[in-house]
């Protein structure tokens, strides 16, 4: 990129984080909204009084940042991008959901919710039984002489298993 493409860029950015800034000191929506169309017409305004020259001189990538950028801004602005249209919901008429309700199998559902549960019940007491177990030795190692103990104890261990495995 050449200088003057880098100082556009620069000046670009340097445009975009005055906006943010304006737009994050606002107090109300309706300043904002004020503010934000004021901001937004002298940025139009001083591209549209630029030098022909200097815009045609911009590379195309540089020319899409800078469109793509305003679009942004105008629609971040404009509070529309992220609006969901209410009105145009797809109905499910109600003969359907009860005939979807009257051919599930009940036998295979509570079958299904009886191993779910007895999963969802074993997973909590195996958990409970680990936790508790490990903060019990935690608890013992925190003892020096037990600690000890147990270390000679492993250390004791592990010699008999070498020494059976020779």
């Amino acid at each position: 990129m050449t200088k003057a493409e880098l100082e556009v860029l620069n000046n670009l950015t340097k445009t975009i984080e005055t906006l943010n800034a304006k737009v994050l000191d606002l107090n109300s929506q309706s300043q904002k909204e004020k503010n934000i169309n004021r901001i937004l017409t002298t940025q139009l305004e001083e591209i549209k009084n630029r030098k022909d020259t200097e815009y045609e001189a911009l590379p195309i990538e540089t020319k899409l940042l800078k469109v793509a950028t305003q679009a942004l801004v105008k629609t971040i602005s404009q509070d529309n991008w992220a609006y969901v249209d209410y009105k145009n919901k797809f109905v499910v008429p109600n003969s359907f959901l009860v005939d979807v309700y009257n051919s599930i199998d009940t036998s295979k559902l509570k079958v299904e919710l009886k191993e779910n549960i007895e999963k969802a019940l074993a997973k909590k007491v195996f958990d409970s039984f680990f936790n508790s177990t490990d903060n019990d030795i935690r608890n013992a190692l925190n003892i020096p002489y037990i600690r000890d103990d147990m270390k000679m104890s492993i250390k004791t261990h592990i010699q008999n298993l070498i020494e059976s495995m020779k």
